[in-house]
C-alpha cells in the first residue's frame, strides 16, 4: 500500500503542474490517461471500470488547483522561498488532497454497501469516510502532499514551464 501512495503522490504532483503549464483541459487529460494506464497496468491488478472513472475524475482536482494557481501566483513569481507561494501551495495541497480522498471514500462506502447487501448506505459510507484506516490514510496523503507540492512543486513547476516552451519550439501554449 505504501507503494501505491508514493506513486499517487507523484501523479498528484504531476497533474497540478500540467494544470498550472498546459491549463485546466490539458490537465485534465494528464489526469485521465495517467489513470488510465496505471489503473489499467496497475502490478495490484486492473481497477474496474466503474472505480477508474472516480480516480480520473478525482484526479482531476489537481489540475483544477494547478489551473487556479496559475491564475493567483503567474509564473515570473514562482520562485522557491514566497511566503504567498507557500501559503497556497498548502491550501491547495490540503483541500485538493481531502477532496481526492473524500470523493474515492464515497465510492468504497457505495461497494461495501452493495458487498454487504444491504441498503443502508448511510453506515457504510459513514464507514468509509471516518474509520480510523480511511482518516490515518487521509492525513498521511495530505500531509505527504502538502510536503511535496511545496517542496518539489515551483523545480517540476518551473521544469515544466522550460520544456513546454523547448518542446513547443518557442511557441507559447497558453493555458485555458
Amino acid at each position: 500500500m505504501y507503494q501505491l501512495h508514493q506513486e499517487q503522490k507523484v501523479f498528484d504532483l504531476l497533474v497540478l503542474s500540467a494544470g498550472y503549464v498546459l491549463g485546466f483541459r490539458r490537465g485534465m487529460l494528464v489526469a485521465a490517461s495517467a489513470w488510465i494506464v496505471y489503473g489499467t497496468f496497475n502490478p495490484w491488478g486492473t481497477a474496474d471500470p466503474l472505480l477508474l472513472t472516480v480516480l480520473m475524475g478525482s484526479e482531476t482536482v489537481y489540475a483544477f488547483a494547478g489551473s487556479l494557481l496559475r491564475s493567483l501566483l503567474k509564473p515570473s513569481a514562482l520562485n522557491f522561498t514566497g511566503s504567498r507561494q507557500i501559503v497556497l501551495l498548502t491550501l491547495f495541497g490540503l483541500i485538493s488532497t481531502a477532496f481526492y480522498d473524500m470523493v474515492t471514500n464515497i465510492y468504497t462506502g457505495l461497494v461495501w454497501a452493495n458487498l454487504a447487501g444491504t441498503s443502508e448506505y448511510w453506515y457504510w459510507l459513514r464507514m468509509a469516510l471516518f474509520n480510523p484506516g480511511a482518516l490515518l490514510f487521509s492525513m498521511v496523503h495530505v500531509s505527504s502532499n502538502i510536503f511535496l507540492f511545496v517542496a518539489a512543486g515551483p523545480i517540476v513547476i518551473k521544469t515544466g514551464m522550460f520544456l513546454n516552451g523547448f518542446v513547443g519550439n518557442g511557441i507559447r501554449v497558453d493555458p485555458d
